[in-house]
Formats: C-alpha cells, structure tokens, sequence
C-alpha cells in the first residue's frame, strides 16, 4: 500500500494548499489510506469532504486502479470535473471530449442511475473499478434518490468494490456501518470552515406572516444578503420574488441588459408575463428559481446568483440538491406542505432542512453563515422550530419497500438476465431494506424476505409484465420489456401503472392512433408530463371542448389544458407567448413536456408494434411535429440542424405576408421552389432570403439545400 504521506504530499502539491484541512487530517489518522475498508465519512457543508475523497483517489491512481465518482444529478457532473481538473493531464476522466466511454476512463463520473444500469447490464466493465465514491450520500434519505442510491450501493456490496460515500448528514451511524460494513469518521459541525448559526425568525404573533414585507422587514433589520429563500411550491417562488422586488427602491442591474439576454436566451423580444415579472425581478437584484423554468434560464439565474448580482433568490427545495451554490445566509420559510401522496400537510423533515442550511457560508467571503427558520403559528414555534434548529435528523428508512420500486427492482433484475427465484433473492438480501426488515424481525416483527418477493411478483403476473417459465425463471412480457427498456434508457422515474393503462388503452382502441384523442389519453395516463395550467384562470374555448367529452369545469384541468395547448398551440407552431396567453398554460416547460411526450409515443409505438398494429405514416408525421413543435409542411426545414421553430415560423410568415402578395402559393416549400425556379439562385439568395427574420448566411444554405432537394424529387 503506498505511503499516506506521499498521498497527503501530492494532494498539497495538486490543490497548493500549505495543509490539510481538520476534517482531511482527522480522516487520515482514522485510517483512510492505510486499510482498504469502507468509509462513510460523514462531514458538515464546506468542512472538506471532497479532499478527503481525493486523497482515496490519489491512492487507487498511485495502485492502479480505476474510479467511479457517484453523484444524485448530472448538474453536479461538471462541477466535479473542474473540481478533478488537476487530474486530467496524467488520468482519463469521463465523461470529457477526449473520453467517449467510460470503460477507457480512469475516473469516471456518473450519476446513481447511470451507474446503476451499467452495473447491472456490462458488470463485467464495472468490476474493473478499484473504488467508488458516493458523493451526498445523506440522499439515502430521499424517497426517489434513496431508492436509486440504495441499488447502487447493494450492486457494489455485490461487486465487493471499495466505497467511500461523503455525507453532509446522518443518523442510524451504527446500522449504516453495519449494513456496509464500513467505518463511520464523523466530523464534528465545528471543524466546518464557515461557521453556520442557526436561528429562526418569529411570524406567529403578525395577524398574516406569509405576507412577503414582514420577512422583508425582518431580512432588512439584519442585513445579510445573498440571501436564498426556500419555498414549497412553484407559485410562491414567483409571487413572494414579485412582492419583494416592490417593496425595493434601487435598480442593481440595468433593465436593457437583462432584456437582452433574455432575448438572446429564448430567441426572441417578446416575453412572457412569467419572463416579464423575473426580468423585472432581476433589475433589483431578485429572482425565482424553480424547476419550470427553461434550463438555460435556470442556468443564468445560478450564474448571476453566483457573480453576486442578485441579493435575494426565492427557490423551491429542489436547489438544495443542485450546483454548487453558495449564499450568505439561507431562509426557511415554508416549513410545511401537502403530500398528495399521503393526502395530507408534512413537515419539511430535519435532513433536508440542515441541507438547505448547508448553502450558507460563502468561503471566499464569508466567516459566518446565517440560517433561518421561519416560525408562522405557535404550534411551529414550540413543537417545530426546535428540531431544526437542534439539527437531530431523522432516521434512515429505505424506500425500496414502496410497492412500485420494489416493483420495478425485480422487472429491472429481470431485464437484466437475473431471472430467477435465487438471483432475485441474492439481490435483495444485501438491501438495506432487508437488513433492516430483519433487525425489526429480531424485534419480534415477523418479516420473510421470499414471501414479500412473491407478494410484489403475483402483481407483476396480474398487471401483465411477467410470466413464469419454471425452472427457467422469469421472461418479461412485451409490456415488461417496453417499459424496462424505456425507464432505463429516459431515467423518467414514471410508475409503472401508467404502462398498464396504456397497454390496455391501445387493446381497446384496437388501432394505432395519430389525432388529438392519443394526445388527451397520452397526458391523462402519464399525468407528469402535463404542463401546469395557470391558476385562477381558465378559457371558456378549452373548457367547451371538454364538456362536450363529458368533463365539467371542475375536472377540466392540468391535462385537459395542456393536451389541448399542444394540439392546438405548440405543434402549429405558435410561440411560447402566445401558447401561454392563448391557452392558459406555462409555456415554459412546454418544449420539456413535448420532448417527454414525443418519447413516450415510442413507448406506445413499440407496444402497437408487439400487438402487430399497424404504424400509420400520419403517426410518424405526428411524432416528429410533437419533437420539434410545427406544422406538417415545416417538417422539411426543422429535419436540417440549424433550422428551429422560431426560424420556420418566420419563413412561414414571410412566404404568406410577402410572397403571397406576389402571386406564390401553396405550402411553404412549395412557395420558396416555385420563388427558386423564377428568380434563380442569385436572387433567392440576396433578393429574399436576407430579409427572413432570424435567417443569416448559414441558415440560408441550409434553406436552400432543403429547396433543392425537393426540386430534384419532383424531377
């Protein structure tokens, strides 16, 4: 093994810092590179947790050994490859340009479920790595992270693969050593490089405390920007961001600007009133954030946070998980919500508050960092409030016991060639749900772990994902092995019921469908990919339709709306403004949702295709119009790289404003063939097409290719 001196020596000289940190030295002496044992390491928000696992990194590298770098969101990916940037002139990291699969990499970077799937379907790659290292292991506690970071780490304990997992929180230390049979180092909060002060604002005596100008009041009497706001729901993040950019008075960033890079953003001047209310939001230093909202505006709300132009950010919990995000000081301010699920309001549980608290504290700025709590009754302060601030979190449960997941697991170790009894068993066994079902078990609560597979395999049988062949094992029935096939390769975490119904809808309909009826039943059955409808107001048009289809006001909602925004909206191709004032939803995430939509239609395809439907060439003409949101005749266009929806749409415009008053008419291929064959190529050319908005020289070849193509067709 070599010298943990030699280790420590190379990292100091990589990272040029003069010393380890506290945590990095304490870790060290506990024996992280002079065994080869399992570590969890278990360390508060900037007390040095990566430098600990690079220093196991620099061992494996020194001996040969390849790695794999687990993180719960591809977000975080590249993070960690300007974080391991130091590497990459004697190692191969994946995924980079010069790296194009991750069995020629040294260190590899994946998400849980990326690595998830390649170690059940190539294991033979994955028992080459040396170590992994689990990075936000404390996700063990969220219900779908949990539960894809559960299989990870029993396919490891399998694989018998050295683990490393970093942890800003955890309870159960000792189970958790147990089931992993790994050593726990723990990293006391004071050897944190930020110290974090963790204190609460009282609400419960103002007559309405979710008013936004109490909590500005409150912010402004301590004086501690950038701050972060968490917010439970979508809504609130935007109405609470609108109520505080009035109540301040100095513009922080020029108005101009900000258009203009909206504009450059979207690809267009015109906004919506949701891109209208940030941008005004942003000119006082406030924004939104939340998971509606396009990536690439997400991505510039982040980068200003972080170039310290905004001062206050309202966000939904899930930036808890995100980019590396720091801010000065963190709000809590809705400490409750309503689990649809559970019907009923929780409680925001401890872990994932003291991960929100984790952003405070900016190194290059900060020596402190200030978390807040926001008390709105009585009840919450004296019952709630203490348990935050106490910081005693919950304890781990696995989540792979939920029906679905447990589900899913056995469809997936299936689809992977582990079809029978004693595979399925031998996988489940090494869970973290079957280690603690039998610690509850010596507990007198009787558990059977091959009764409980049974259970959840009679329901597979029943709902048509499997069937038994004896001493053969399992097979997955078409509809098993569509759907495994699809979750695997999307990572869309849809439940496995809505397969069901759509298997059930295509052997009703008996035919493969291609009108506004597959669009509807495609957005009632997988009710994630509807786009939310805007609240409080609705379209007395949208709502006709669905009465006469015997839906009454109160039940037309999320799907009806934006099924109908999307036959009617997005593939004519009307621009996002409009779809979100003609239609009543957030226009947004509607490219999103139509690209999900557009994928699931593969799942439906592939179903029809096992049930020997036939596949309409009208289908396939509706797919494409879904991907790329047009009318049929502006396929032609969209089909060549470079050419996109707004870009068609104002050749479309042209072709009928301009042209059309010249005598040309017919679709918009035919107008710009017939506009070819009388001007010529010269004059198509700089006549005509340098007047199209949004066209410059290189779309304008690409145009032109596309008319000419077609003129050789018709020849």
């Amino acid at each position: 093994m070599t010298n943990p001196e030699d280790i420590v020596e190379e990292l100091l000289e990589r990272k040029g810092w003069r010393g380890l940190f506290p945590s990095q030295a304490l870790a060290v002496d506990k024996g992280l590179l002079t065994s080869s044992s399992n570590f969890v390491i278990i360390a508060p928000t900037a007390s040095g947790k990566t430098g600990i696992a690079e220093l196991a990194m620099i061992q494996s590298l020194r001996e040969g050994r390849r790695i794999a770098y687990l993180v719960p969101l591809s977000s975080l990916i590249n993070d960690k490859i300007d974080e391991f940037n130091h590497f990459q002139d004697e190692h191969t990291i994946y995924p980079t340009e010069d790296t194009e699969d991750f069995k020629d990499a040294d260190i590899v970077l994946m998400t849980f479920e990326h690595f998830y799937r390649n170690a059940l379907l190539r294991p033979d790659i994955i028992s080459t790595f040396g170590l992994v290292i689990v990075d936000e292991f404390h996700v063990l506690y969220n219900k779908l992270r949990g539960f894809n970071l559960e299989k990870v780490l029993t396919l490891i304990k399998l694989f018998k693969i050295r683990t490393i997992c970093l942890s800003a929180t955890f309870e159960n230390k000792d189970l958790i050593s147990e089931w992993m049979n790994a050593e726990i180092i723990f990293i006391p909060k004071e050897l944190r490089s930020i110290e974090l002060t963790h204190e609460y604002i009282n609400l419960s005596e103002i007559p309405n405390p979710i008013k936004v100008d109490t909590l500005f009041r409150e912010l402004n009497s301590r004086n501690l920007p950038p701050v972060i706001i968490f917010c439970h729901r979508r809504q609130d993040t935007q109405a609470r961001a609108e109520k505080f950019h009035g109540l301040l008075r100095d513009v922080v960033n020029p108005p101009r600007t900000i258009r203009d890079t909206f504009s450059e953003i979207l690809g267009r001047s015109i906004f919506t009133e949701e891109e209208q209310s940030l941008i005004e939001c942003i000119t006082k230093g406030v924004a939104f954030h939340h998971s509606g909202l396009r990536r690439d505006i997400r991505s510039y709300i982040e980068e200003t946070f972080k170039e310290r132009k905004l001062n206050h950010l309202f966000a939904t919990t899930g930036l808890a998980y995100g980019v590396n995000f720091p801010a000065k000081t963190v709000v809590l301010y809705d400490i409750d919500f309503w689990d649809f699920r559970q019907g009923r309001q929780e409680n925001i549980p401890v872990y994932l508050y003291l991960q929100m608290a984790g952003r405070a504290g900016r190194p290059q700025y900060d020596d402190v960092g200030y978390a807040y709590v926001v008390a709105k009754d009585t009840d919450q302060l004296e019952r709630r409030i203490p348990e935050y601030l106490e910081g005693q979190i919950e304890e781990a449960i696995s989540h792979i016991g939920y029906d679905d997941y447990f589900q899913k697991t056995i469809l997936e170790l299936i689809f992977a060639g582990k079809n029978r009894d004693q595979d399925i068993l031998s996988f489940f066994k090494e869970t973290y749900f079957n280690f603690l079902s039998e610690k509850e078990s010596q507990q007198l609560v009787p558990f059977n772990l091959f009764d409980t597979v049974q259970r959840h395999t009679e329901i597979l049988f029943k709902n048509g994902f499997l069937v038994s062949e004896g001493a053969a094992g399992y097979r997955l029935t078409d509809l098993g092995q569509v759907s495994i096939d699809f979750l695997f390769k999307s990572y869309i975490p849809y439940e496995l019921t809505p397969f069901v119904h759509l298997d059930r809808y295509l052997d009703k309909v008996g035919e493969v469908q291609y009108n506004f009826n597959l669009i509807y039943s495609m957005f009632k059955i997988f009710e994630d990919i509807n786009t939310a409808k805007i609240p409080r107001r609705r379209s007395d048009a949208i709502d006709a339709v669905f009465r006469r289809r015997g839906r009454s006001k109160k039940q037309t909602g999320h799907a009806e709306y934006s099924s109908y925004a999307t036959y009617y909206g997005w593939i004519e191709n009307i621009d996002e403004v409009m779809i979100e004032d003609r239609f009543l939803v957030h226009a947004h995430p509607i490219a999103l949702k139509a690209r999900e939509l557009r994928r699931l239609l593969d799942v439906y395809r592939a179903l029809a295709e096992k049930k020997l439907f036939d596949i309409p060439e009208e289908f396939e003409v509706l797919c494409d119009r879904i991907y790329y949101g047009v009318t049929e005749e502006e396929l032609p266009f969209v089909r060549k790289r470079g050419i996109g929806r707004d870009t068609v749409r104002s050749l479309r415009s042209y072709c009928q404003s301009v042209l059309g008053t010249q005598g040309y008419s017919g679709s918009v291929l035919n107008v710009l063939c017939q506009l070819f064959q009388s001007a010529g190529e010269e004059g198509f050319m700089k006549t005509h097409v340098p007047y199209i908005n949004g066209v410059g020289p290189k779309r304008a070849e690409i145009i032109l290719s596309v008319v000419k193509e077609q003129l050789e067709i018709d020849t």
